[in-house]
């Protein structure tokens, strides 16, 4: 499979190994190009590398927080401003920057594996090519907060309160129920592993966004914005997100490379026609 422009090529090595698996597909074969220069991409070594960000940035916004607390959010204006650079609950930020890349990340792949099942014609294409706008739409919604648009008319319509609070919640859990019956059979198709996977990085992310949200939301209808048990709540909420794309990436940079042999990124001159 081969992601190509003029300058910039993506490839995988096509070295097939013994799966037992997928309805959800094969992979079309691909040689790499003597002139390409490129290296190999592990999926273990690509997760460590996340895993230690995503502490990075929790424990950057908890101590922040805390630091805040301590002295005040007049005290030292400074404080304040680098506080926000790194609170997990505010937006436009590193964090936010970084959930957004890596959900971006996870739609390039997607998009990368569906052009491969639907030149295999494989039955379940669709499934990956509607996962991909779904982790497109993630990325464009952490940075825009589409969702949030619907708390306040929810919430006033519903008398939301406690764990619907956040009213989003609502429609948000409906569409995950959904989409959850519409995927069985595609994850059932999988092999073992990439399922176990898939639903490992669904549990956990699911779990931070709706899950953690419920609770958080019920802190800040109870105890306001600025508890502890708030923060605590949504620092919880963040984290479980941040691991659940963690794991999601794993999957697909191991599905990739356990179905075709070893995941390269490399430049290529541009193919010439005739």
């Amino acid at each position: 499979m081969t992601i190509s422009s003029p300058l910039l090529s993506a490839e995988i090595e096509n070295q097939p190994i013994q799966t037992g698996v997928d309805g959800a597909g094969g992979a079309a074969p691909s040689r790499q190009s003597p002139a390409d220069v490129g290296y190999s991409i592990r999926p273990g070594k690509v997760a460590g590398a996340l895993i230690v960000v995503v502490l990075g940035l929790v424990l950057a916004s908890t101590f922040a927080r805390l630091a805040v607390s301590y002295v005040g959010p007049d005290r030292y204006r400074g404080l304040m401003e680098f506080a926000l650079r790194f609170d997990l609950d505010h937006e436009i930020n590193i964090p936010t920057w970084y959930s957004s890349c890596t959900l971006l990340c996870c739609a390039v792949l997607l998009a990368a594996i569906t052009v491969a099942r639907k030149q295999a014609g494989c039955r379940y294409a669709v499934h990956w090519g509607l996962l991909a706008l779904a982790f497109l739409f993630l990325s464009v919604d952490e940075t825009a907060n589409l969702h949030e648009i619907l708390i306040v008319p929810l919430r006033r319509r519903l008398g939301a309160q406690g764990l619907l609070y956040f009213a989003w919640v609502i429609p948000g859990a409906v569409l995950v129920g959904a989409f959850a019956l519409a995927y069985v059979r595609f994850l059932l198709e999988l092999d073992k592993r990439t399922r176990y996977l898939f639903l490992a990085a669904g549990a956990a992310y699911v779990g931070g966004a709706l899950g953690m949200e419920m609770v958080g939301g019920a802190c800040a209808d109870w105890y306001g914005l600025e508890s502890m048990r708030y923060l605590a709540a949504m620092t919880v909420e963040e984290s479980l997100e941040m691991l659940g794309i963690v794991i999601f990436l794993y999957a697909l940079f191991d599905y990739i490379r356990r179905q075709t042999g070893q995941w390269r990124i490399g430049f290529s001159p541009p193919r010439r026609e005739g």
